[in-house]
């Protein structure tokens, strides 16, 4: 919902191809918050140069995951801890610069999403036409990324327990699940 204004902008009174995207951008994307302004950007920038709907939802979900994994490892495990640390220091000696020059940096970063959709929408621009070029050797690409990071995800959060044993001997077994599954 965060670029159906500029959606409504693009479409104007084309009530199918808004519906079209809108239905497109309602699928799961899960990224980092500031590394999504990135992807609405570029997304925004192909919806307004007219590009397959195929594309844009192939491009989406080839990207979400790579830059979830760029945007966390640079705000979340790099620039905000080390912040923390530096600034925990000085709170805990009683300085109020610890908690200022937090959140100060907390700031920062909130404002610098701007800049980032725009660095989309203006690589998008540029991009258009290579894609139109390569669109179905792109969109390939997109769609298997895009099932490799499912089934990363699946391999990550499914888990099965086989309660099997194979006897060996009479007086030895082994445990599927423990010997096989779990190493």
């Amino acid at each position: 919902l965060a670029i159906l204004p500029a959606l409504k902008k693009i479409y104007g009174d084309d009530k199918k191809g808004l519906s079209d995207a809108i239905k497109g951008n309602l699928q799961f994307m899960n990224t980092n918050n500031y590394a999504a302004l990135l992807l609405m950007g570029l997304e925004l920038s192909l919806e307004e140069n007219g590009e397959d709907r195929e594309t844009i939802d192939g491009l989406r979900v080839a990207l979400f995951g790579p830059l979830a994994g760029i945007g966390d490892a640079i705000t979340w495990f790099t620039i905000l801890p080390i912040v923390a640390g530096i600034t925990a220091s000085f709170a805990k000696q009683g300085s109020i610069l610890g908690p200022l020059l937090f959140f100060i940096v907390y700031l920062l970063l909130f404002l610098a999403r701007i800049p980032i959709a725009q660095l989309g929408y203006s690589a998008g621009s540029k991009a258009v036409s290579q894609i139109r070029k390569d669109s179905a050797i792109v969109s390939h690409a997109a769609s298997v990324l895009g099932c490799t990071v499912i089934g990363g995800l699946i391999a990550t959060y499914v888990q099965i327990t086989v309660k099997s044993k194979i006897a060996v001997t009479s007086s030895t077994t082994i445990s599927i699940q423990k010997q096989f599954f779990d190493n």
